[in-house]
């Protein structure tokens, strides 16, 4: 069976999910009922119907032999092609013609370097669509590929989910019990993410986690859950072992839409509860009441929870476009923030990919913004905390990382603010040109 014909419904599925146009995905969907021969039977959006669509690629682009480098010439020419729907179509044209063996010489770590744009990977490109191709064609020779490499394999699960999750949970359960690795509780958690509402089979994934594995089963997980009910929630949690029970109270916990919702599973399991239950849900309670989230915080008494759920307003304002209320928040309860703990939500108001201060300030993921935000105005109000910070040594690591950050995103208003601002003296000469 050819991929190409094969993976047009995945193709279709990882454009849906990925950062591609809205024209890409109308462009799949005209040439996908182009190719079936029984088309589904309900209508396109009118908007759909009425668009435009470019020009269809001829069926062979290009049909050099791929032995030997012709492969890689053919990736390169690929990764030429700026229209992305024109790109997804030759990636179609270039699969169907491959031999078994092509499929891990096209996902080598020489390919990717010639595919691969330069920053963090593009999701939906060359490289995950061939990774969807293979697992349409060959998901166990594929899964056992992303299980032994973790290279850019993780889309294996979740093309193999939206398949056929049945079978990818088999292949968990016969896999992960005698070949274990690193990789189990990341696609254990990519699992969980791609099933959706399906938490019978959620709970069947966190049970095929090895016992060595189990206290982090669902760590690497972030669900979002939209249509449960309280009684589909009370028979996925009363189905796990004891042991697991915890982690699946806590899946719910951070997947839940709303902070009303997690308030809820609060007080319908408060023997799972634990002094960090309170995080997710004060990271969610922000978004949409601050005040009241602030205020529950205040009258809390002192301990743990109180600690979690303080924690959790502040990681929730650290993802926000604009920070002033993060640093307020910070400044309101400096006594209850521990040093190193502030220093770092300072250092994530500026993107600083090449951080120069050290390890302290890696940036959380679960903090980092969905988007990348404007620097110069958050840059002037971090810089503006940094004196606040009692140690020395950390002020300079504070300095060094925002404005170097700050720099590369725009030099003009970096180097109008060092005209117009004192810096230690070590750092003077640094940023002095």
């Amino acid at each position: 069976m050819k991929a190409r014909t094969t993976t047009i419904a995945t193709v279709s599925l990882l454009l849906g999910m990925s950062a591609l146009s809205i024209g890409t995905r109308r462009y799949m969907d005209a040439k996908t009922a182009g190719k079936d021969s029984n088309p589904p039977a309900q209508a396109k959006s009118p908007q759909l119907q009425s668009a435009v669509l470019p020009t269809p690629l001829p069926e062979k682009t290009n049909t050099l032999p791929l032995e030997g480098d012709g492969l890689f010439k053919q990736l390169r020419a690929l990764a030429a092609i700026g229209n992305e729907a024109d790109r997804t179509l030759a990636v179609l044209e270039l699969v169907s013609r491959f031999k078994p063996e092509d499929w891990k010489r096209a996902l080598s770590r020489e390919a990717l370097q010639i595919v691969s744009k330069p920053g963090a990977p593009e999701a939906g490109g060359i490289q995950d669509l061939i990774v969807a191709a293979w697992t349409e064609v060959d998901p166990e020779a594929a899964m056992a590929w992303a299980h032994a490499a973790g290279f850019r394999g993780f889309m294996v699960t979740a093309a193999w989910i939206g398949k056929d999750p049945d079978a990818t949970l088999d292949y968990f359960k016969k896999t992960f019990k005698n070949d274990n690795n690193g990789n189990v509780t990341h696609m254990v958690g990519k699992a969980i993410e791609a099933l959706g509402d399906d938490l019978p089979r959620i709970a069947r994934a966190i049970r095929e986690i090895p016992e060595e594995w189990q206290d982090i089963a669902t760590l690497h997980a972030q669900p979002k859950f939209k249509n449960l009910t309280m009684a589909e929630m009370r028979s996925f949690v009363d189905s796990l072992e004891p042991p697991l029970k915890t982690q699946g109270f806590h899946l719910l916990l951070g997947g839940l839409p709303g902070y009303e919702a997690r308030l809820t599973l609060l007080h319908e399991f408060p023997e799972l509860v634990q002094p960090w239950s309170y995080h997710p849900v004060y990271k969610e309670w922000v978004k949409s009441d601050l005040a009241g989230a602030l205020q529950s915080v205040s009258h809390m008494e002192p301990g743990k929870p109180r600690e979690a759920a303080l924690d959790g307003v502040l990681a929730g304002l650290a993802r926000e476009d604009d920070l002033s209320m993060l640093f307020s928040t910070l400044r309101r309860f400096t006594d209850e923030i521990p040093e190193k703990r502030a220093a770092g939500l300072i250092a994530g108001a500026v993107p600083n990919e090449n951080n120069r201060s050290g390890s302290l300030f890696i940036p959380d993921e679960l903090e980092k913004p969905e988007t990348p935000r404007p620097a110069t105005r958050n840059a002037v109000i971090a810089l503006a905390e940094v004196p606040r910070i009692q140690s020395e040594e950390l002020q300079v690591r504070l300095y060094r990382h925002l404005i170097s950050g700050w720099l590369v995103e725009d030099q003009a208003a970096a180097r109008e603010w060092l005209g117009r601002n004192e810096l230690p003296g070590e750092l003077r000469k640094e940023f002095g040109d």
